[in-house]
């Protein structure tokens, strides 16, 4: 048997960039969350849609990691990316604990700045929790929606293994039938 070293090296190389782009993604999702929930506050504080140049935070959310909690954030940003590379089974659980966490320093970082002590703060962090859980609610149903597609072709699969079971022990009993058909 031919092993082809170069698609052995692509294989592993583009599962190496579609885990960072993962990684990536989950980062940067969780600070749009951080910064969905800061731009409800300061709608709150300021009783109207139309706000100057808040709106730009979506995009650029991943800067809001920089604050004072960037020295917590930093180590746990560098042991996540490693376990999310290296680890064969870091799917929806690491990516859920990523995103949550990076939301969550965000909103540590920066919810006290821009919006005054009161309502404004509660309802970012109101908001801060009702989007995060549909999110993370989000990642659990896709997981379970793989599983009950793995779940399914096994069912197929252990189906078709028994029909062909099924054939073979009739086939194997004609054959009986007709050995002792034939000795007598």
């Amino acid at each position: 048997m031919n092993i082809d070293v170069e698609d052995v090296l692509a294989g592993v190389l583009g599962s190496i960039i579609g885990r960072v782009i993962l990684f990536v993604f989950a980062v940067w999702l969780g600070c749009t969350i951080g910064g969905m929930s800061l731009i409800v506050g300061m709608i709150v504080q300021e009783g109207t849609w139309q706000l100057d140049g808040v709106y730009q935070w979506l995009w650029a959310s991943p800067v809001l990691l920089f604050s004072q909690w960037g020295f917590l954030n930093f180590p746990f940003l560098m042991f996540t990316f490693i376990y999310f590379i290296r680890s064969e089974n870091a799917g929806y659980r690491a990516w859920g604990i990523i995103l949550g966490v990076e939301s969550l320093m965000v909103m540590l970082g920066w919810c006290k700045y821009p919006m005054q002590p009161g309502w404004p703060i509660a309802s970012a962090w109101l908001t801060w929790a009702l989007i995060l859980a549909m999110v993370e609610t989000g990642v659990w149903l896709l997981y379970q929606h793989q599983e009950n597609n793995r779940a399914r072709e096994f069912g197929l699969l252990h189906s078709e293994i028994a029909q062909r079971r099924a054939e073979n022990e009739a086939k194997e009993n004609i054959l009986i039938n007709r050995e002792k058909q034939e000795n007598r």
